[in-house]
């Protein structure tokens, strides 16, 4: 979930990727991304955007230990490659 001003950015920055949604869903940050389109030079633009997503729902001792300070993170925003969130696994464990 992009805020508005955030999926501004991204969709300036990559308007074959990024698109608002139409209606009050786009209005309010939510964006359609093109995965078509991602090549090997808009690659981070995309990573940027998923983490700045990420960031804006996950709680906020996550953000911190993914080394972002403050609570809005700033798209476009370099961090060291392999820092992105491990997904959780929707797997239940087994009960023996």
């Amino acid at each position: 979930k992009l805020s508005p001003e955030q999926q501004a950015h991204f969709v300036d920055a990559a308007p074959a990727i990024f698109a608002p949604l139409q209606g009050g869903w786009g209005r309010r940050g939510c964006t359609r991304v093109c995965l078509g389109a991602v090549d090997r030079k808009s690659v981070r633009v995309l990573q940027d955007a998923v983490f700045t997503a990420w960031c804006n729902t996950a709680p906020e001792r996550l953000v911190a230990e993914q080394g972002r300070t403050g609570a809005t993170p700033r798209p476009g925003l370099s961090r060291e490659p392999g820092r992105l969130p491990k997904p959780r696994s929707t797997r239940r464990a087994r009960r023996e």
